[in-house]
């Protein structure tokens, strides 16, 4: 998904008459992010469960939801 994303913006850059080229992260680099959005998602969940803030709830399962993303992106 990360590719087609890429490479759409890069093809309407070459429309505009721009030559940009986007980095595409390796697959460890997704992987220890996903790692690290699913870490930060816990901790933010249990801090909003803890302190009975929904915001800070909803901004975990929101950081979860990317990390699984990046993780079954290929």
């Amino acid at each position: 998904m990360m590719n087609e994303t890429a490479n759409y913006f890069e093809k309407l850059a070459k429309q505009m008459g721009l030559t940009i080229q986007l980095p595409r992260p390796s697959k460890e680099m997704k992987n220890t992010s996903a790692l690290t959005n699913g870490l930060v998602g816990v901790g933010l969940i249990t801090s909003g469960v803890v302190f009975r803030k929904t915001s800070l709830t909803v901004l975990g399962v929101v950081s979860i939801a990317g990390a699984v993303m990046l993780a079954i992106d290929e």
